[in-house]
């Protein structure tokens, strides 16, 4: 019975142990097991497929995302126009806005390449802008004072399509455009609503353009606005990327045309003509921070990059935040990769930072891009206005927030400025008075996202809870296993030494007994006497004298040391 019960105790502690052993290594691996396993869904659910979990949010952005611009207003109009050749007047100007839009993208004539490989998908990026009176500080119907836009790049546009062709305009043909300017009352300022400047009004000069290209069969839009297209078809462009397909997360959403073209024709070298990266809403997954981040921006025609910054949490989700760096805009003497992107390397603008010229891409217009406020640049261009305040870098900067393991954009703030290259012509009697090459600042626009809460909750519920579902299980079967592993080893281990100690003190007991008992005496009753008395009348003696009666244990001991 005892030894069953000693074989049972036996059997359930290395049951323990067994089991603590095992609950400790699937706690080990679980993490390990999981990120392999959470890996693959990824990879498989990122791909750009119809029925993946990532394909809607591809195709159409349901994040709230929203378009701000903020006009410069000039405030010395009359001082600016009066000024005389040899005293340049600068322009003073004040920033007004926002003036916001909601802005709806969708990707329409989605058409999957077949025979492609890796597999491509053919799309239109469309874009729908809504008046948001809510989010905006003024009214469409603001007056505005800025730069003519048309008169300060009409002559820069015949002249570059003409060194194109290897020409140059002659005296008679600036005499003419002269004429034209006059004709027209053309002024550099003009004075419209923000309405009319985004999307379009009837300008007495561009309507003379305008006949002039229709004498040409050339078809340009009857109204002139810097974003006239932005809200329909004519604005709309487009691409083919990779989906990503056949095991290829890093090609996920990668740009491998742009308006029919696989590479770009606008600048002069290879590498800058190449078309880099995604659209920026999404990016192949599983980032780190020693990765740039490539994306195309058709609005400055070429690829940027950006750079991990910090890591941050935006409703609940896990981000890295990642910003265009001041090297971008960098001029050639401080970031030779940038030397592709000056047309002349003897114009003073490939000498400065903060800003990029972009006529080749759009026909010869003098456009400048900048940060706003031209953040990150010298002070060059700054400096040729007034009234602009300091640049912010937390206003005016470039930003992207990815969730890590799926690439996914979870909020976006993607931020320009749209400067005019003002260049004195001699030939032109509104150009005459301007000194050398001045960037005047019209507009600067936040193209901004956030993930709505719907969507952050479905991010956080996929992506979050289930690794702290495995990182809990993992901490408890650690400590569950450990325990039930080493309770049994300190318990046999805690017996042992307890019964040893036992042991000892039992020993030494009965060594001190034996050593340092008190002598027994035997009691004998009243009838033991008598039978006594009767039988022998003297009490029993042993040798040496002594009785029987009153032998002790000690004594015993004597005797038997004497007998031997």
């Amino acid at each position: 019975m005892g030894k069953g019960k000693c074989c049972n105790q036996k059997c359930c502690t290395i049951a323990l142990v067994v089991i603590g052993a095992i609950l400790v290594i699937i706690g080990g691996i679980a993490v390990v097991v999981f990120d392999e396993i959470f890996d693959q869904i990824i990879v498989q659910e990122g791909q750009i497929e119809e029925g993946n979990t990532m394909y809607e949010a591809w195709s159409v952005v349901t994040s709230p995302a929203y378009m701000s611009y903020y006009f410069y207003n000039v405030t010395n109009a009359e001082e600016f126009l009066g000024q005389k050749k040899g005293n340049y007047v600068p322009p003073v100007l004040k920033e007004l806005g926002p003036y916001r839009f909601r802005e709806y993208l969708k990707k329409d004539n989605i058409d999957f390449l077949e025979g492609t490989d890796p597999e491509q998908v053919f799309f239109r990026q469309t874009t729908t802008y809504v008046w948001d009176p809510e989010g905006s500080t003024g009214s469409l119907d603001d007056q505005i004072t800025t730069l003519n836009i048309v008169a300060a790049s009409l002559v820069r546009i015949l002249e570059y399509q003409l060194e194109k062709v290897g020409r140059t305009p002659s005296r008679p043909i600036y005499r003419q455009i002269n004429e034209l300017y006059n004709n027209a009352g053309t002024e550099l300022l003009f004075t419209h609503t923000a309405q009319d400047i985004l999307f379009g009004f009837y300008d007495p000069l561009y309507t003379e353009v305008v006949e002039l290209f229709a004498g040409l069969n050339v078809t340009i839009p009857e109204t002139f606005g810097l974003f006239s297209t932005s809200n329909n078809s004519a604005g709309w462009f487009d691409y083919t990327v990779y989906t990503g397909k056949k095991n290829r997360p890093d090609l996920i959403n990668v740009i491998t045309s742009y308006k029919s073209m696989t590479k770009l024709d606008y600048w002069n070298s290879t590498e800058c003509n190449m078309l880099n990266g995604t659209d920026g809403t999404t990016t192949p997954p599983f980032l780190t921070p020693d990765r740039k981040i490539y994306f195309f921006v058709d609005d400055v025609c070429r690829s940027l990059y950006s750079v991990f910054e910090k890591e941050e949490t935006i409703k609940k989700i896990p981000a890295y935040k990642y910003v265009v760096p001041p090297e971008v805009f960098q001029c050639p003497d401080k970031n030779p990769d940038n030397f592709c992107y000056c047309p002349d390397p003897d114009d003073e603008l490939c000498h400065h930072d903060g800003g990029l010229l972009i006529e080749a891409c759009m026909a010869g217009a003098p456009v400048l891009i900048s940060s706003p406020h031209f953040l990150y640049g010298d002070g060059f261009y700054f400096n040729q206005s007034r009234g602009i305040s300091p640049p912010n870098k937390e206003e005016h900067e470039a930003t992207l927030y990815y969730e890590p393991n799926t690439g996914t954009a979870i909020q976006a703030a993607k931020r320009l400025q749209i400067n005019i290259l003002l260049i004195h012509n001699r030939h032109i009697d509104v150009l005459s008075k301007i000194e050398g090459k001045i960037a005047f600042p019209i507009v600067w626009l936040n193209e901004s996202a956030i993930v709505g809460q719907s969507d952050a909750d479905l991010l956080y519920g996929l992506l979050v809870v289930p690794k702290e579902v495995v990182s809990i299980l993992q901490i408890v079967f650690c400590i569950v296993g450990a325990i039930m592993f080493l309770a049994p080893i300190f318990y046999f281990l805690f017996f042992r030494y307890k019964q040893k100690k036992i042991d000892e003190a039992n020993a030494h007991a009965n060594v001190y007994e034996i050593d340092n008992k008190p002598p027994t005496v035997t009691r004998f009753s009243s009838s033991d006497n008598d039978v006594f008395s009767q039988e022998n009348k003297n009490p029993p003696v042993y040798e040496n004298g002594h009785d029987a009666r009153f032998v002790s244990a000690a004594s015993t001991s004597e005797l038997i040391q004497e007998k031997m």
